[in-house]
């Protein structure tokens, strides 16, 4: 069974990002146990914080601390923001930034979606490394990381265990993308079925503006 962690980072999270994400997972899993198979993963929220208000308090969080889970398969950032920009949101983010580079030295694969990819290239992880984020903060990314190769007409990019994906609700695509990794293609597109989700896109140049 494949241990897959849902970071919650300080500061404004793009909750769907989160839930749509475990809805997913949560799905392809059960069909895949309804197929005769043993679960495939365990998924957890965690983070560094005990709880996290969003949305002006109308939702709250409550992860478990990271540093009590012991095995990671596969980290996953959601989307961020932050009205002060994205050093105040790195800033805010410091020992999460510190433990998923320690985690990724030990074989842990991470994902980042949409401008999650801030807290991602924070890690010096992508340094040399191609990614994609959300093509609204291109000039913001290519600013705080001039060494990181960003290809910002790519829905999805994957290589050497990171998977980054462009803007919105692209992230959807990056999560067939991992639940075929996980499971296999016939519980990917049973999810892309089931959740109405376009298999094959693989640009967001259509969408830039």
């Amino acid at each position: 069974m494949k241990h897959v962690t849902i970071l919650v980072p300080a500061g404004k999270i793009v909750l769907s990002s989160i839930m749509g994400t475990l809805e997913i997972l949560t799905g392809a899993n059960e069909y895949w146990q309804k197929l005769g198979n043993g679960s495939g993963i365990e998924v957890r929220l965690a983070g560094v914080l005990a709880e996290l208000d969003l949305d002006d308090r109308f939702y709250s969080l409550h992860p478990v601390d990271v540093s009590e889970i012991r095995k990671h398969d596969l980290v996953i950032i959601p989307s961020v923001t932050d009205a002060g920009g994205y050093v105040r949101m790195i800033n805010k983010n410091k020992a999460l930034i510190e433990w998923m580079r320690v985690q990724y030295k030990k074989d842990t694969e991470i994902a980042s979606m949409c401008t999650g990819a801030f807290l991602l290239a924070a890690t010096g992880l992508l340094e040399g490394k191609t990614c994609s984020t959300h093509w609204n903060y291109e000039n913001e990314f290519r600013r705080l990381f001039p060494n990181i190769d960003l290809h910002i007409d790519k829905l999805l990019i994957a290589g050497q265990g990171i998977y980054t994906n462009g803007g919105a609700f692209s992230f959807l695509n990056l999560v067939l993308l991992l639940v075929e990794k996980y499971f296999d293609r016939q519980t990917a597109i049973y999810c892309s079925k089931v959740f109405q989700i376009d298999f094959d896109r693989d640009s967001q140049s259509l969408f830039s503006i």
